[in-house]
């Protein structure tokens, strides 16, 4: 049974959340293990000062006081400056995420719209095709223009058999000099003006060469391709104009049951979904690179950290710790030496969980790829109306296998956007299955509708000239689907002039709605 699109999507959406929780509670982790490290370091400190005001006398008190103060407090300048960044840096998140929640919503509620519009005009378009194909006028019209196709296509044959004709055997008949000569003598025509002895000659050339047979050839090939030209263009500008008379009946159709209106609303809508996804795009674009940002100064990397620990470093190094120390453990008292044993044991500690954060780090580190991975293939289902009603798939199961694979690291991003897309399909549309059979898509810009009476007149015109020979009906039909193709363009101009909707992939090719 088919999945529709939008379960697709669904479903990616939600792997998109789980892989985010999943980034989150790694991170948690994370923060968790470094909290603890930044506490024995602390503690370290602490005790390294602990022993300082003990066993060393000679150091003033007033001294490590202001000293430990100082650094104290650049300390926790650092952290406050961290913690405003990270503040702002989630603010910014809450607002992007909000945003895209409200796109989404908004998106959704267009798409939902679309599909109804949709179904409307397929509907009016079967009307429209129904009323045109009774319609007298327009079939005697179609006829014509179809009639008139067939001949402009022989004509451009011809056309463009004269063309490379002559391109191929030209080149002989100019590189002739006594060809040339004779014809630059205008031999053969009441032109020629040579007497005596040169006019018997140039007779004997004539008959030597076959001149009177090869000139005929090289007028054949030097004018007759003008005057096909010439033929060429005369029928086009009958056709064009036939089919001006069919498009303009088309419209009238189409106003009368109201598909124009139904279409005109539809591209609107269309383009009101197609630039609410771009900013859909661009929001979560935004909060991804937050998320990034927000990610970094958490890391021990950050700029932030490789400051505070900088500083710290200066700190320890300017109170001589190993001096302390091994002052400590000269002595009997043994509060020293309990100082100095924790100092060890923290040192140790902090030594041990070192492993533990590279280890996270790299978990944290994965499960953002695969967040972000997914994030860009949600974004390519968005930007390819996998919302839509036509669009589903038969093969759930591959998809989600190849979700899982991508999770698993087994593919990239991009690899498994392309796996999705082949596994999903849109269902032709109501023209598409009964103009095309093999399903191909009608990709020109004017209404499929005309596409359809065009087919339907072909058929009858087969029916009345040829009854006998069936294989006429895919010539004719050929010739309905170029007549389209032909004016396409023109097409396309007439409605942009005379205000009227001009189909676009957003409403109405295979690709989207």
């Amino acid at each position: 049974m088919p999945i529709p699109g939008r379960m697709v999507l669904a479903d990616l959406r939600a792997r998109l959340e789980q892989a985010r929780e999943q980034t989150a509670s790694v991170r948690r982790e994370y923060e968790a293990v470094d909290r603890q490290v930044d506490e024995y370091v602390t503690r370290r400190g602490e005790a390294i000062v602990e022993l300082a005001k003990h066993d060393l006398p000679d150091i003033s008190h007033a001294s490590i006081e202001r000293t430990f103060a100082e650094i104290r407090d650049e300390l926790r300048n650092i952290l406050g400056r961290k913690e405003r960044a990270q503040a702002e840096m989630q603010g910014r998140l809450e607002r992007f995420r909000a945003s895209i929640r409200e796109l989404q919503l908004k998106v959704a509620a267009v798409a939902e719209t679309l599909n109804g519009l949709v179904t409307r005009r397929t509907e009016l378009e079967q009307v429209a095709a129904e009323k045109l194909k009774a319609d007298a006028e327009f079939q005697q019209l179609s006829q014509q223009a179809i009639q008139a196709e067939l001949q402009l296509k022989a004509n451009e044959g011809r056309d463009e058999e004269l063309q490379r004709e002559a391109k191929e055997k030209l080149p002989a008949y100019q590189s002739s000099r006594l060809f040339q000569y004779l014809q630059r003598q205008k031999f053969g025509t009441p032109e020629y003006a040579l007497t005596g002895w040169t006019r018997s000659l140039d007779r004997w050339l004539a008959r030597l060469i076959q001149y009177e047979q090869h000139r005929r050839g090289y007028e054949v090939l030097t004018n007759l391709p003008a005057l096909v030209a010439e033929e060429v263009e005369r029928r086009r500008k009958d056709f064009n104009a036939l089919m001006e008379r069919v498009e303009a009946i088309e419209d009238r159709v189409s106003d009368e049951v109201g598909l124009t209106e139904v279409q005109r609303e539809g591209e609107e809508r269309g383009a009101a979904h197609e630039k609410l996804v771009g900013q859909l795009t661009e929001e979560q674009g935004r909060a991804q690179q937050v998320e990034a940002e927000l990610t970094g100064l958490e890391q021990q990397q950050s700029r932030f950290y490789a400051e505070a620990l900088e500083r710290y470093v200066r700190f320890l190094n300017d109170t001589e710790t190993t001096v302390l120390e091994a002052r400590a453990r000269q002595t009997s008292d043994p509060v020293d030496d309990e100082i100095v044993s924790r100092i060890a044991w923290l040192t140790n500690e902090i030594k041990n969980q070192q492993p533990d954060l590279a280890r996270l780090n790299g978990r944290a580190q994965s499960a953002e790829q695969i967040s972000n991975g997914l994030s860009f293939v949600v974004r390519r289902g968005e930007q390819a109306d996998l919302d839509s009603d036509r669009c589903s798939t038969t093969n759930m199961d591959r998809i989600n296998k190849e979700i899982d694979r991508f999770v698993s690291g087994g593919m990239n991003e991009n690899d498994l956007w392309n796996s999705i897309r082949e596994q999903i399909h849109f269902e032709p549309t109501w023209v598409e299955t009964t103009v095309t059979s093999a399903g191909n898509a009608i990709n020109h810009p004017v209404s499929q509708v005309l596409m359809s009476a065009l087919a339907h007149a072909a058929v009858t015109a087969v029916t009345q000239t040829s009854p006998t020979y069936p294989s006429s009906s895919s010539t004719y039909r050929s010739s309905a689907q170029r007549s389209v193709a032909r004016r396409a363009p023109q097409a396309q101009a007439r409605r942009v002039e005379a205000s009227r909707p001009t189909p676009s992939k957003r409403f109405t090719t295979r690709g989207g709605f």
